[in-house]
């Protein structure tokens, strides 16, 4: 069985709307949505901070 893993980076980057549009390419694959931050706490708070610095900026 494939599973694609929509993972908490993708999660803080594109939100569950880049989940949506993964279902709606690929209908019958499985997904897992790990929505869980404490595995890679570290990227996303250097994410948020980015973001905050220069929104305008693409990471």
């Amino acid at each position: 069985m494939d599973i694609f893993e929509y993972g908490t980076p993708l999660v803080i980057n594109f939100g569950l709307e880049g989940l949506a549009k993964i279902r709606k390419q690929f209908p019958d694959i499985t997904l897992l949505a790990d929505l869980k931050i404490m595995d890679v706490a570290a990227y996303e708070v250097n994410q948020a901070v980015n973001i905050l610095i220069a929104p305008n900026k693409t990471y």
